[in-house]
């Protein structure tokens, strides 16, 4: 017989779950409930399970913008549905086949699930779906960097204006530290500048009391990476993650007095190094923006990484109510297309006023 159910972040269950099943700092139920908070919504996982097999996804569930249900995103990053080491590929499809059914009777219309490129870069059984619509995109490549080679013969690979830089940095007197009560003082101000300066989304434009949190959720998890001048200035800043095998390059920022000078390249081959100390398997550097090839792409590809493909996965749960949010939108702007230029879901594309 199959269990399932939704579970929130204090259900004893997720945590119990993550213990005999691999995964990423993205399925951890504190970060799930600190990004639904974010967003003024609100966390949730389900999980089927059938004798040892075991499915975890976790999600934020939020109202549709037109009222007519609710509908479900996984949280920031690569928060794929993860699957013990013995499931097999009947369960897998069985497992999301109870989600769509699990997912139908709990009103959520629609769910976007980011499929992690090392955990889970593709999801068996989307295709096979009985009911609902399911659709696997590929939409674009994310970068890891290998962790074999030591230190030098690692920098004789990568691109040489990322080589030069980073040795002049050092030879510049510019200090890599970590964890430090400056960083963790200065970073959400230099991050600010950072999310203004590119004219980032608001969802992005994290705040203090985010960092606060994140820092309070993660704990030894977190590990907070940057680079000093001469003067002991903040020249830039990141966040990256430690969770069991995967160190995740989360999120960077760059003060603009020092932008041109490139600091985060000094970051990145330090944490490299951190890396692979601890035996880590490997050091994820995400992609460029939505996961395109862009100049943020091309700045982590010239470290020498191997490219990974990123997946996302598009959930039709109840296709009458998605159609009627998406009719009530293309009634602002005479978008009737359903899936406006791959937007899902599309009722969430922005509105065209003219």
């Amino acid at each position: 017989m199959y269990l399932n159910s939704f579970l929130t972040p204090d259900n004893e269950k997720w945590a119990e779950i993550l213990k005999s099943v691999r995964h990423d700092f993205y399925h951890l139920p504190e970060y799930v409930a600190l990004e639904a908070d974010w967003l003024k919504a609100k966390p949730i996982a389900f999980y089927c399970e059938y004798e040892s097999e075991i499915m975890l996804l976790p999600l934020i569930e939020r109202s549709t913008p037109y009222g007519f249900g609710s509908d479900a995103v996984t949280p920031y990053g690569y928060s794929s549905p993860i699957f013990s080491d013995c499931s097999t590929e009947k369960f897998r499809i069985n497992a999301l086949q109870c989600f769509q059914d699990a997912a139908q009777q709990r009103g959520l219309v629609s769910s976007f699930i980011r499929l992690h490129p090392l955990i889970q870069p593709s999801l068996l059984g989307g295709d096979k779906l009985l009911r609902g619509i399911w659709l696997q995109d590929e939409r674009g490549f994310t970068v890891d960097l290998p962790l074999d080679a030591d230190h030098d013969s690692w920098l004789s690979s990568i691109s040489s204006g990322h080589r030069g830089d980073i040795k002049r940095l050092k030879s510049n007197g510019y200090r890599f530290v970590m964890n430090t009560e400056k960083i963790m003082r200065e970073f959400p101000r230099i991050y600010a500048q950072t999310m203004q300066r590119l004219n980032a989304k608001s969802e992005y434009q994290y705040t203090s009391e985010y960092f606060d949190r994140i820092h309070k959720a993660l704990g030894d998890k977190l590990q907070c990476a940057a680079v000093l001048n001469a003067d002991g200035d903040l020249m830039c800043a990141a966040l990256f993650t430690h969770v069991n095998d995967v160190v995740q390059y989360h999120l960077s920022a760059t003060d603009e007095r020092f932008a041109k000078m490139a600091p985060m390249k000094l970051v990145i081959s330090e944490m490299r190094e951190w890396a692979r100390q601890r035996s880590v398997l490997y050091f994820h550097l995400g992609g460029g923006l939505g996961g395109g090839k862009d100049s943020l792409f091309y700045f982590k590809e010239k470290f020498g990484g191997q490219t990974r493909l990123f997946r996302t996965v598009s959930a039709i749960h109840i296709s009458e109510i998605y159609e009627k949010e998406c009719q009530s939108r293309a009634s602002l702007d005479g978008s009737a297309d359903s899936t406006i230029n791959g937007f899902f879901p599309a009722y969430r594309a922005p509105v065209r006023l003219t």
